[in-house]
């Protein structure tokens, strides 16, 4: 289901993107591009912020370790792929968006780690 929801999401900033910035001058596979390089790692940053938010709140490990696979694949793309052909501008929401949305997953997990743990050790204690 997460997999769908990010597809999706994807899938509907391009469509938002010609959509909106659609002209006859420019061909369209330039303006998905832009989208691509500068949008996708904003919207994978916080989809994974909301997977992580959503598993921490029904204490569902799957979804936060889906979260936590969804951002470091995120970084990767950003560093790996989309670095050289962001601009200045693109390069700085893309970079301050994730470095704030990391901040806040962590300091999730460092203020609700106690419950994490005591949540691992109830599930033990109920195997025979």
């Amino acid at each position: 289901m997460c997999l769908f929801l990010v597809v999706m999401a994807s899938q509907e900033l391009d469509h938002a993107m010609l959509w909106a910035n659609y002209s006859a001058e420019e061909a369209p596979y330039l303006t998905l591009n832009n989208a691509r390089r500068a949008g996708y790692p904003i919207l994978w940053g916080i989809g994974s912020f909301l997977f992580m938010w959503y598993g921490m709140r029904t204490k569902l490990k799957t979804v936060r370790v889906i979260a936590l696979v969804l951002f470091g694949i995120t970084l990767l793309k950003l560093f790996l792929v989309d670095l050289r052909g962001i601009s200045e501008g693109g390069k700085v929401a893309a970079f301050i968006c994730l470095g704030i949305l990391l901040l806040v997953v962590s300091f999730m997990y460092n203020k609700l780690k106690g419950l994490f743990v005591d949540e691992d050790k109830n599930s033990e204690a109920v195997k025979p």
